[in-house]
């Protein structure tokens, strides 16, 4: 009996202490490895958002850039354009001016001599 009831307790406790640990060790790595993916996804996720709402930012701020300086360039351009012609046509129309008031002079001159 005595070597009976042994092995009976021996075999109980070995097997309660074997489904407390298992269970024990089970749930230990479920939840580091549930905390570990968890890290992982979050900081997945945010790189993910961070690149995207980077990259949205910087192609917002390129085509802003872009159609800023398009239109400075464009009225630089118009303006000086505007300003060639003008002073192309002042120098025009003075020479032709002072041409025509010199020789509206000299015929004066020769018809009053």
């Amino acid at each position: 009996i005595t070597s009976h009831m042994t092995s009976h307790i021996t075999s109980h406790i070995t097997s309660h202490i074997t489904s407390h640990i298992t269970s024990h060790i089970t749930s230990h790595i479920t939840s580091h490895i549930t905390s570990h993916i968890a890290s992982h996804m979050t900081s997945h996720i945010t790189s993910h958002i961070t690149s995207h709402i980077t990259s949205h930012i910087t192609s917002h701020i390129t085509s802003h850039i872009a159609s800023h300086m398009t239109s400075h360039i464009t009225s630089h351009i118009t303006s000086h354009i505007t300003s060639h012609i003008t002073s192309h046509i002042t120098s025009n129309t003075a020479s032709h001016i002072t041409s025509h008031m010199t020789s509206h002079i000299t015929s004066h001159i020769t018809s009053h001599i």
